[in-house]
């Protein structure tokens, strides 16, 4: 048997050193896929792990006027939102309509609107 060495350079190996130098390769392959396993599951466990373990889709409804308002800014800036178009005072960006807002199916019961128009939308069919 002969052992490859840098620059295509080979040596003899001596028949009673091959068993030996035969299972130290196998034992040195067994090593680098065991090592490979382990780095392809923990950069899976890292991937799975890496937003706190959830889904930012799962996430329960936010509050605050930067998420409720009806004009919200896109950066959600803390205490930006308003009910009418206009800019955010943080950032400066414009605001854009808030397609999340729940304007159907609302309750209105347990606080009055008397003097102030709703954001456009009828109070009929509801218990003032």
């Amino acid at each position: 048997m002969n052992l490859l060495i840098s620059n295509n350079q080979k040596i003899a190996v001596p028949l009673l050193l091959q068993p030996i130098l035969l299972n130290k390769i196998k034992l040195e392959m067994k090593f680098l896929k065991i090592a490979m396993m382990t780095l392809a599951l923990g950069a899976m466990s890292l991937a799975t792990t890496a937003c706190g373990g959830h889904s930012h889709a799962d996430d329960t409804e936010q509050q605050g006027k930067e998420y409720t308002s009806a004009y919200i800014c896109p950066m959600h800036c803390e205490g930006s939102g308003s009910e009418e178009p206009g800019k955010c005072p943080v950032c400066g960006m414009d605001y854009v309509a808030n397609e999340d807002m729940k304007t159907d199916d609302h309750d209105h019961s347990g606080h009055s609107h008397d003097g102030h128009d709703h954001d456009g939308h009828s109070h009929e069919g509801h218990n003032h």
